[in-house]
């Protein structure tokens, strides 16, 4: 909740945008992804509080269907800054 999201994305919008407790969830729905296609989803947000020191942004998650229908789930790295 200490950070604001502008509403200008890249080549994609989010299909999903769930606000919650926690903050905000944004969900794209990419119903099928060729062999080799690659897919950037970028977005933009502000802090609603000047921030000194470090902050941090929590993993991004990849939730897909692999070879067999098997779900699969990856996470990204947290990324840090120092302001």
């Amino acid at each position: 909740n200490m950070i604001k999201l502008d509403e200008e994305f890249g080549t994609l919008r989010p299909t999903h945008l769930q606000k919650g407790a926690a903050g905000i969830r944004l969900i794209w729905e990419i119903p099928l992804l060729e062999p080799g296609e690659e897919r950037v989803l970028s977005y933009k947000f502000k802090s609603k509080m000047r921030v000194i020191g470090r902050i941090s942004l929590p993993s991004a998650s990849v939730q897909y269907h692999g070879r067999n229908k098997k779900l699969i789930n990856i996470k990204s790295n947290r990324a840090f800054f120092l302001i």
